[in-house]
Parts: C-alpha cells; sequence; structure tokens
C-alpha cells in the first residue's frame, strides 16, 4: 500500500472484470435509469458508475491495492452498494460487516484481516474511535454523514474523514486493468462453530455463477427489487450484483433492521416487483398488512430463504398478497445451489451439484438422512485464515462438506433436518 507507486491512470485496452464491466455496460446503454432509490435518493446507472470511478481512484491514491481487504460497516445503503463495486474495480477484497458488531467483536476481525481501509456510518465513530490506530490507522477511517446523524453534535466528523469528502478527493478518475476472476474478492462472516465468525472467501467467478442463475429466474431491466437481506450477508450480495448486471433496479427500504412497515411502504411508493424474506418476515408483512393495507400488486414474486415457511404460513401470504412464496434456501458458502421443487414449499438441488452421505463418505438411499455435500459452480473458494492463506474446506475430490443434515424423497426434493 504505497501512495507513490507509478501511477496506472492510462486507459487500458484489457477487459475489466465482468460483473464492473456489466456495470459500465449498463451505465452506457442506460445512463438515466435507476439502479438504487434509497428512500428520497435515486441513483442512475451513469451517476453509480461515476462514483464508483470516483470512490476506485481515491482508494488507490490512498495506497490500497489488489488483494488489500476494505471494510464496509455500512449496512444497507447506496454507499455499501457503491463501495462493493469500487472494491471490485481496483481488485481490493471487500468485507461488509454486520452493523451490529460491538467493538470488541469488530477487533477480532481487525487483527484477522488487517484492513487497508474502513467505511462506517458517522453514529458508529464513538465505537470505532475505541479501535486501536496500530489496528486501523485513523486516516483510514471514512464515515458516511447521514441526515440523522448531521444533526446530532456527538456525531461530528472532520472535513476530511468524511465519505463525502473523500470520494471528492479523487483528481485524476483512473482507469483500472482486468482483475483475476479467480483471486479473492469477498469476504463475508458466518457463523463459527467456536463462537468466533468464519470468514467465507468469494472470487468474482463464483458470484458470476449466481449472477447468472438470477438472470435464469427473470431478472431484468424491468425488475425492481426490494431488498431486504443486508448486504454483509450473501443473498444481499448477488441480488445487488444481478441487479447491477441486468439493469435491474435495487430499493432499499428505510429502516436499518427488518421493519414490515418500512417493507410494504416501499412496495407500494415504488411498485417494487420481487423480493426475498425470512418466514419471520413473511409473517411480519402478512400482520402489517392487516393492520393498514398497500396497494401491493406489483409484487410477482416473494422468496422466502429458510426451510420454515409452514403450510399456514404460505397460504396465509398467498391470501394477502395474492401471489404464494417461493421457498428457497442456500449458504454463504454455496448461493443459489437449489432450483424450485415439485412444490412451491420444496426445493432440489442442481443437477449433480450435491451428494447425501452417511458417516462412511457412501451416499444414502431415497427417504434416508444424510451430511449435505455440495460440489456447485458457485461454491467458495474457502475459509479466509489470514492474507494469503485460506482453508480450501473440501475434500480429496472437491467436496464441501456442510454438516448440515438433510433427507432426499422420490423427486429429488430436498428437506433438511438441521
Amino acid at each position: 500500500m504505497n501512495a507513490n507507486s507509478p501511477s496506472i491512470s492510462q486507459p487500458t485496452t484489457t477487459a475489466l472484470p465482468d460483473l464492473v464491466a456489466s456495470l459500465l455496460t449498463q451505465a452506457d446503454a442506460h445512463p438515466n435509469a435507476p439502479v438504487v432509490i434509497e428512500g428520497d435518493i435515486t441513483i442512475t446507472y451513469r451517476r453509480y458508475a461515476d462514483q464508483v470511478r470516483k470512490l476506485s481512484t481515491s482508494l488507490f491514491d490512498i495506497g490500497v491495492r489488489p488483494g488489500d481487504r476494505v471494510i464496509l460497516h455500512l449496512g444497507n445503503c447506496n454507499e455499501s452498494a457503491i463501495a462493493c463495486y469500487a472494491v471490485m474495480m481496483l481488485g481490493a477484497i471487500a468485507v461488509p460487516l454486520n452493523v451490529h458488531y460491538k467493538p470488541h467483536e469488530l477487533i477480532g476481525l481487525i487483527r484477522r484481516l488487517q484492513p487497508a481501509a474502513y467505511f462506517g456510518h458517522l453514529a458508529q465513530r464513538k465505537s470505532i474511535d475505541e479501535i486501536a490506530a496500530h489496528l486501523l490507522p485513523s486516516e483510514r477511517r471514512f464515515y458516511v454523514v447521514d441526515k440523522l446523524a448531521s444533526q446530532r453534535s456527538d456525531c461530528l466528523a472532520h472535513a476530511n474523514d468524511t465519505w463525502q469528502a473523500f470520494i471528492a478527493s479523487a483528481r485524476e478518475v483512473r482507469q483500472f486493468p482486468r482483475q483475476d476472476p479467480d483471486a479473492t474478492a469477498l469476504l463475508l462472516c458466518t457463523s463459527g462453530s467456536n463462537g468466533e465468525p468464519k470468514l467465507v472467501a468469494h472470487a468474482q467467478r463464483s458470484l458470476l455463477h449466481a449472477v447468472r442463475y438470477m438472470q435464469d429466474s427473470g431478472f431484468g431491466p424491468s425488475t425492481r427489487l426490494l431488498l431486504p437481506t443486508p448486504l454483509f450477508n450473501m443473498p444481499g450480495i448477488v441480488q445487488l450484483c444481478a441487479s447491477v448486471s441486468t439493469g435491474a433496479c435495487m430499493v432499499l427500504p428505510s429502516c436499518t433492521d427488518f421493519d414490515g412497515a418500512a417493507f410494504l411502504d416501499a412496495i407500494e411508493q415504488h411498485r417494487c416487483t420481487d423480493i426475498t424474506v425470512t418466514s419471520f418476515g413473511a409473517a411480519e408483512m402478512i400482520r402489517t398488512q392487516l393492520i393498514r393495507r398497500r396497494i401491493t400488486d406489483s409484487l410477482r414474486t416473494c422468496v422466502v430463504t429458510d426451510d420454515a415457511c409452514s403450510v399456514e404460513l404460505h397460504q396465509r401470504f398467498e391470501q394477502t398478497f395474492g401471489i404464494p412464496p417461493l421457498c428457497r434456501f442456500g449458504m454463504t458458502e454455496a448461493p443459489s445451489f437449489v432450483v424450485p421443487g415439485h412444490t412451491n414449499r420444496t426445493v432440489r438441488a442442481r443437477p449433480g451439484t450435491a451428494r447425501l452421505v452417511d458417516g462412511n463418505g457412501d451416499d444414502v438411499t431415497i427417504a434416508m438422512p444424510g451430511e449435505l455435500c455440495l460440489n456447485v459452480d458457485t461454491l467458495f473458494q474457502g475459509y479466509w485464515i489470514s492474507p494469503g492463506v485460506i482453508d480450501a474446506a473440501r475434500d480429496a475430490n472437491g467436496w464441501f462438506h456442510t454438516g448440515a443434515l438433510a433427507r432426499q424423497d422420490e423427486h429429488g426434493d430436498l428437506t433438511y433436518l438441521s
């Protein structure tokens, strides 16, 4: 991370990474189409691409290089969506972190990550100040100033450490060469067996396959996706990439955590077409809609991301909103590994990508429980241990043993058991 490294501002004929190239293609083809709507803020593809270029340049100018980690402690906001693509454009590694992490949790992750830069909300600055400068230099911390924070005297920031000032600091906007699609591009936290989060490493290649599957399911310019899952979770990241790659519009509800009223308001106001929720979120949408009905006839798809969508909940949702919820589940290590099953409430693995095995590693018979093992093109690289060290977490034949028990019926549909 040397700020005096030779400039690479001259244009290059090498193609940009596919995800970034898709953004730039959409910006050229549909410059005035909305890509992100957040409250009363609408960002067009042209502005989004411009902000991505400026932020990647500003990061490069302070010495961030390919392979460096950049923490995005931002949750669901337009700045988080911009930062994800800016980091990928540069070839660095985006690390979206849960906005509810406490300082002691962040310190442990920062020790492992050795980040080159940090982005958070100004309201979090007090907590971040507790982190020692040798772990995260103060001049590498930047804060988004929102309307609420700007009205609070305890959330004042120096002019040069705000997101707004940092992104405006870009001088000559740089052009970056194509990044290795198999290099680590994303680290996401998932629960660890010892209480310490695991860092799941993904390359752009696995994200590209996940995006392709989203395109196959109908994503396109007519899609208005209400993004309920945070951008520090895999479904949020995949849906961000799918939206940007296909010319869709992503709507961010005006709430930090799930709020049924805010979600229904966003569906009504912005005519959202697609939404992904947990079974809890589906139940909350029903409850809130019955209290005060919103116009939700624009909805064409609701995906429930866990396997707890009971028959009763399924029926109540269809009665309330006029569409049946579609059950899907996945995991941070292997997004989009399932396809629709034989009913709206079942799923099955993509052909040839899953096995159920017993304790000896042999395939189990139909209806018998077994450990779910995966070998799919969206599979992660492994678990990040430290810079340059990743535990591949696959067996000798390339299979990832998930530790989850499942059962398969005669139709090939899967049911999680634990």
